[in-house]
């Protein structure tokens, strides 16, 4: 008896992009149709200045979740220590700012700490660490450091180019929100047009199969908490700019709305799948959400819980369209 075996099928190109995107598309079209009826129903939502107030909420939350996304898709999770090195960030630059120093030396001084900082990270993780853990000892030092040298006190300041975050506006939108674009723009390129970007999606999709390639993990590891450092340098610097003074304990729940983001934008948390552009899309759907429940009077623990509650919502969403195209 002749067993004849059957070659496996294989998809037609429109079959396997759909395999691929498909998910991404179903939870971006439930998610913008919940925001839309919630909208709709909401009074004072659709005005130029609720917008404007939308994008700038959504700024610096949108610029950490943008930087730390290629640390998710080079399947080492999320960083935990985002908060303490954006307020390093921040009481750095007024620290230096309230000194005299110049604001370009100043802002060069920020960048060079914060990828320092972003460095050591990387090579910890990169020796095999694990990266929560690795990331949750870095911010409690970092909050260590800075309690010890603000002793609990605000440090205030001023200068020319916070006030230029403050104030400085083109065709009616804050400098905080182009800044949000133009960083959301060079990550992407980052993750899709360059030989590290593109490797750091093979390395979060099978770790293994990259290692035995010859890939360089390790550089590619630091490359990734490297954008997170500039991310949240530019963070600090807005949050500067906005606020005038900082004290360690500032911006608690940062943490939380930038995994929050970078979950509902679609990026895989095991690494591999996403983008920068789907985790700035994040950003901007919490912060519609946000913006809804503020308009709608609810307080500050609802808010939580159905912010809490919509992150679950697409993270289950997203786990079932995903088990299904496979």
């Amino acid at each position: 008896m002749t067993v004849i075996s059957r070659a496996p099928e294989v998809p037609s190109p429109a079959t396997a992009v759909f395999r691929r995107v498909g998910p991404n598309l179903a939870v971006v079209g439930l998610v913008t149709l919940v925001l839309a009826v919630a909208a709709i129903t909401t009074d004072g939502f659709f005005t130029t200045d609720n917008a404007r107030a939308i994008l700038l909420s959504a700024s610096i939350v949108g610029v950490v979740a943008v930087a730390m996304t290629p640390i998710t898709l080079s399947g080492n999770l999320v960083s935990l220590a985002v908060q303490q090195m954006t307020i390093l960030a921040t009481i750095m630059y007024l620290a230096m700012a309230r000194d005299g120093m110049h604001w370009l030396a100043a802002l060069a001084a920020v960048v060079v700490a914060m990828v320092v900082v972003g460095v050591l990270q990387g090579a910890v993780v990169a020796l095999g660490m694990n990266p929560i853990v690795t990331t949750l000892a870095a911010g409690a030092i970092i909050f260590g450091v800075l309690a010890s040298y603000t002793n609990g006190r605000a440090v205030t300041a001023t200068g020319p180019l916070l006030a230029f975050v403050a104030e400085g506006s083109l065709f009616g939108i804050p400098v905080a929100v182009y800044a949000f674009l133009l960083f959301t723009l060079l990550a992407q390129f980052y993750v899709t047009g360059t030989v590290l970007g593109r490797q750091t999606l093979l390395v979060g999709s099978n770790r293994e199969v990259a290692r035995n390639s010859g890939l360089p993990i390790a550089t590619i590891i630091i490359s990734a908490f490297v954008v997170l450092a500039l991310g949240t340098a530019l963070a600090g610097l807005l949050t500067a700019g906005q606020i005038g003074q900082a004290t360690p304990s500032d911006l608690g729940g940062l943490t939380f709305d930038v995994i929050a983001a970078i979950l509902v934008g679609g990026t895989a948390i095991q690494g591999g799948e996403g983008s920068p552009l789907r985790s700035a899309f994040g950003a901007i759907v919490i912060a519609c959400f946000n913006n809804i429940m503020v308009l709608n009077g609810l307080s500050i623990g609802p808010r939580l819980t159905f912010t809490g509650v919509l992150v679950a919502a697409v993270v289950l969403l997203l786990h079932v369209t995903r088990k299904g195209t496979r």
